[in-house]
């Protein structure tokens, strides 16, 4: 059934002299888009400009920042976490590594392919779950600076270059239990070692200073 001739009339678009400039050239359609991009990035930018926007950004900005200053060592190193159980913790140093010794409850892994580190090793409590990791730097390394592991200004400091230290003392609010975060190293700005410990096992760190 055709349609009324009033009604192509009504939904068709009119051509006008200017309707070319759409349909033209290649070049004249990416001169069109060009211009098109050159006002939108114009209005994003005043826009910007805006209290709202500014208020925005000074936020985000302030809450970066927080979260910088508040950067603390987590209680694990390359996913092996204090507290982990024995079996779980094999797992992970399987996947990262190879078993080299072992020795009064401490076992040393050799690392597979880690840019940082060459060693890392693994002390476990009387329920053979972790209570220490250690990492040691490989010599010809990506090196791995002091301030990387944390904010510098919430640990304590003690000796000099030569034989410097850092030790963070926190708490995993988690798991409920404290534990130290120690870099420790000869170079000014580069860490040697890097250990977490858990605190709180009294019998254990009593026959650790017999």
């Amino acid at each position: 059934m055709p349609y009324p001739k009033e009604l192509y009339r009504l939904h068709s678009h009119p051509v006008t002299r200017n309707s070319g400039a759409c349909r033209g050239t290649p070049a004249s359609r990416a001169h069109n888009l060009l211009l098109l991009f050159t006002h939108s990035l114009r209005c994003g930018l005043e826009e910007c400009r805006q209290p709202r926007w500014l208020a925005l950004i000074s936020f985000l900005i302030m809450i970066g920042t927080a979260a910088a200053v508040a950067r603390e060592p987590a209680p694990e190193i390359l996913g092996v976490r204090l507290g982990m159980k024995y079996a779980s913790a094999h797992t992970r140093l399987t996947r990262i590594g190879h078993f080299k010794s072992e020795d009064e409850g401490q076992e040393v892994w050799t690392l597979n392919n880690d840019k940082h580190y060459q060693y890392a090793i693994v002390g476990f409590d009387r329920e053979r779950k972790v209570r220490y990791v250690t990492v040691l730097a490989r010599p010809d390394g990506q090196a791995v600076n002091y301030e990387d592991v944390g904010d510098l200004a919430q640990a304590s400091r003690a000796g000099q270059p030569g034989n410097l230290r850092y030790t963070w003392k926190l708490n995993d609010r988690k798991n409920h239990f404290e534990y130290l975060a120690i870099v420790a190293g000869k170079d000014a700005h580069r860490l040697d070692r890097y250990t977490v410990k858990r605190l709180g096992l009294q019998n254990e760190e009593e026959h650790e200073r017999d």
